[in-house]
């Protein structure tokens, strides 16, 4: 009988209450094929069977805890709607980064350990546990500094039967750090059939200076322009390249996520590529077209010490004035209302540049604090370290509810002096 099942199973109250149960509710006991046991032996394990569904014993000793996911993660969004996310592209050799991991199932003394690509050990690092408000449970945290090698990660830890165990998540593959960082900045969050939006692409380079060739593409298909730009950039240098991509009018037919996958390949031999991934809702409805521009219909330059208000334009087509938003945080101070002239005989206290077309009766004047767009706009979007040109979003609200949305163009001026080394805008 011990060749079957322990002995000690049989002497149990809780198997002696599921015996009880069975006979009194007058169940079924179908013989089960279980091998080298015999008819008693087998009933008495449907019986246990039972009394683990029934009362919640376990049948056997429990296993090491499943590693759900381990990521490194990074703070992201807007003020107010921060998280922690996946990193969109391969980490910086040398720098800090965050892991993040999931378990399921009971463990203690939980480490995160780094192995190289052949499995050799690299580094052990105890993970924490935030207080259980706040996050889900089997959520564990560790600080790392990334190697300079392609490395895995796994989890080590004591289960609950007191045993040590080392699991790596399914289907894990050895992380390839970079020297340059890419990110994908959206500009809007949703991505709306035949809707043409603007992506900022941020390359930041930790190495001796390099050309990099930068792409932008999507799984839903679409049309990016351009196909890809290359750009030079100093040691600790960044730039945004821009690309305009709109997506295919059948969009909405299948589709609840659009994912963007933005490439940089150093030019350099042997200098490597970096890829960021970011997921996009697709909305309900498609958004109405935004007419806003600066005086003139030119960039407007956006300095970090600059005093002067700056101001937008907007085409009034029956605008609701307080829900104008730009780069989907900041405010204007204030916002008038200024009619146009009908005819070309009336007089009107502005007049639409060239290029603009506004059939409206009227516009808005949206006027905006620069040093506070500044601050913002380094808080959403992080300015990069090299001056340049960028589309930044402007949205509003019809007074009937719908959505609008706009771009600007500004003409950024770094932090500091930077590498006059010129962006190279050759499209290909």
């Amino acid at each position: 009988m011990a060749q079957c099942i322990q002995d000690r199973v049989f002497s149990t109250p809780s198997f002696l209450q599921a015996e009880a149960f069975v006979k009194a509710m007058s169940l079924p006991t179908p013989e089960p094929k279980i091998a080298n046991c015999s008819i008693r032996e087998r009933r008495f394990w449907l019986y246990y069977v039972l009394t683990a569904i029934i009362f919640g014993i376990s049948l056997v000793a429990e296993a090491a805890p499943t590693v759900q996911d381990i990521k490194l993660v990074e703070l992201v969004g807007r003020p107010g709607h921060q998280g922690l996310f996946p990193i969109q592209g391969q980490p910086i050799e040398g720098t800090p980064a965050m892991a993040k991991a999931f378990l399921q199932g009971h463990a203690s003394n939980v480490n995160l350990i780094l192995r190289d690509a052949s499995g050799g050990f690299l580094s052990n690092i105890p993970m924490l546990v935030p207080s259980a408000d706040k996050v889900i449970e089997g959520t564990y945290f560790a600080d790392i500094v990334v190697p300079s090698v392609p490395f895995t990660m796994s989890i080590s830890g004591v289960d609950q039967a007191g045993n040590n165990f080392e699991t790596p998540p399914a289907q894990s593959s050895p992380i390839t750090p970079q020297t340059f960082d890419i990110r994908i900045l959206p500009t809007i969050f949703d991505v709306a059939p035949d809707f043409p939006l603007y992506f900022s692409v941020r390359v930041t380079n930790y190495s001796v200076p390099d050309t990099f060739s930068v792409s932008l593409t999507s799984d839903a298909g679409g049309t990016v322009q351009p196909v890809s730009n290359n750009i030079t950039l100093a040691n600790n240098q960044s730039a945004d390249v821009q690309f305009l991509y709109t997506a295919p009018a059948t969009l909405g037919q299948g589709f609840s996520l659009i994912t963007l996958t933005a490439q940089a390949t150093s030019n350099t031999p042997n200098g490597g590529t970096n890829q960021a991934v970011v997921e996009l809702n697709t909305p309900t409805k498609t958004p109405g077209k935004l007419t806003a521009w600066f005086s003139n219909n030119k960039p407007g330059e956006l300095k970090p010490d600059s005093k002067k208000p700056i101001t937008i334009w907007l085409c009034n087509d029956n605008l609701d004035s307080q829900q104008i938003l730009l780069a989907n945080g900041l405010y204007p101070l204030s916002v008038k209302t200024i009619l146009l002239s009908t005819h070309k005989s009336e007089k009107s206290e502005v007049e639409l540049p060239k290029g603009i077309q506004c059939t409206a009766s009227s516009v808005l004047k949206a006027q905006f604090d620069t040093l506070n767009m500044y601050a913002t706009l380094d808080e959403l979007i992080s300015i990069p370290s090299k001056d340049g040109l960028s589309h930044i979003t402007i949205t509003a609200f019809k007074n009937d509810g719908t959505y609008m949305i706009g771009y600007v163009s500004l003409i950024f001026e770094a932090h500091e002096a930077t590498d006059k080394t010129e962006v190279s805008h050759e499209s290909k």
